[in-house]
């Protein structure tokens, strides 16, 4: 029986495990070759930075499970792609930036490892922006990642490469990370389900920072079952990142039956209508008509809409922002501590000219971040 793997979800791939139609080698090998055929060939997306060599080894493993009616772990043979913000011992992690590309780290990030407890595969790490510092897809590593619906189009960042991977069927998910629209932006622009949770539900042990107190990794999928299937892995407390308290005060919850539990009948959806494109714009007009379109049909399943208004929302998102007043610190305390990164600040890489040119955003952090936010007044005012 022949297998698309276009589009193949958690809960297919696993049936298809227990009936013996498929197995993890083949899956791994099948994506592996789009890998080749669509990212270093063909229309280069240049979504992938290092692939996982181990990869097929690790399938025969997850293989040998199956064979013995091992289906215990949730993630069992599931391939996943990684964006390279998060440190795997495995698998060179680069960050996206060229100053970067020979380290390998010391350990897993946490995630990592409950991603591997649960049986997943780390398949491949993913293009990103230097050190997260955009929104589009510049990577000095990698270049500039192409959008899989259209070649034309940015797939939005800083977890470009992911976006594109899943999105062009490289694996059958991804993990990408969020400070201030970093999963959102790229699941929008690549027809993803993507979240950010609130920071400390996932660890961030392992992973580069940007705005500590705003990073936080999370799920990026093809559909809802599957982010909440992955959020069930990943949640939880950890020692090593003091913001999964909030982990311990939520307690730890079962996403996927938050989906089953759902009433619409019970729910009040906000709509933010000033966000909403003109119509007269060429570009907002479809994008308009296919939300308006899922509105429709969860009202048909008794959902309640309230349009809203938030006074000032653009100069909130705006005030809000700390890249300027907090991403120098926490860049470089991370540089610091990772003793095989041969740069210890981001300044040297700026004055050196190692990124991407097009990174305005880490020229804009070098230029005016303090070296110590906390000594600078103005600062306290933004963090409230």
């Amino acid at each position: 029986m022949h297998i698309n793997l276009e589009e193949l979800t958690i809960d297919q791939i696993h049936d298809y495990y227990k009936t013996g139609e498929l197995s993890c080698k083949h899956l791994v090998q099948g994506y592996l070759n789009r890998i080749e055929a669509f990212d270093k060939k063909g229309p280069y997306l240049n979504g992938v930075i290092n692939i996982n060599k181990n990869a097929l080894e690790e399938a025969d493993k997850v293989d040998q499970l199956i064979s013995e009616k091992n289906f215990d772990q949730p993630l069992l043979g599931i391939p996943l792609l990684v964006k390279d913000q998060i440190e795997t011992k495995d698998i060179i992690t680069t960050f996206g930036s060229i100053t970067c590309k020979d380290y390998l780290p010391d350990e897993d990030a946490t995630l990592i490892k409950l991603l591997k407890d649960a049986g997943a595969i780390i398949l491949a790490k993913t293009t990103m922006p230097d050190f997260a510092t955009s929104w589009f897809g510049y990577c000095s590593m990698n270049g500039t990642t192409k959008n899989p619906y259209n070649l034309d189009r940015h797939t939005g960042g800083s977890s470009s490469g992911t976006a594109a991977g899943v999105a062009a069927n490289f694996a059958t998910a991804g993990i990408g990370e969020d400070t201030g629209g970093s999963i959102r932006v790229p699941a929008c622009w690549s027809n993803l389900v993507g979240i950010k949770v609130t920071p400390g539900l996932i660890s961030r042990s392992g992973m580069s920072a940007l705005v500590s107190f705003q990073d936080t990794p999370g799920p990026m999928t093809r559909n809802v079952l599957d982010c909440a299937k992955i959020l069930n892995v990943l949640t939880g407390y950890d020692p090593e990142d003091e913001y999964t308290f909030v982990s311990v005060i939520n307690g730890k919850k079962d996403y996927v039956k938050s989906i089953e539990d759902v009433n619409f009948k019970n729910c009040k959806i906000g709509i933010l209508r000033s966000s909403f494109g003109s119509d007269d714009d060429a570009n907002c007009k479809p994008v308009n008509e296919v939300v308006n379109s899922y509105l429709s049909e969860l009202k048909d399943h008794g959902a309640n809409f309230v349009d809203v208004d938030i006074e000032g929302v653009y100069d909130l998102i705006v005030e809000s922002s700390m890249y300027t007043e907090h991403s120098k610190y926490d860049m470089n305390n991370f540089l610091k501590s990772r003793k095989n990164i041969p740069y210890d600040d981001i300044s040297t890489i700026v004055t050196e000219k190692q990124y991407h040119e097009c990174l305005d955003l880490l020229e804009v952090i070098n230029k005016e971040s303090p070296e110590d936010p906390y000594s600078v007044p103005e600062y306290y005012k933004k963090y409230k």
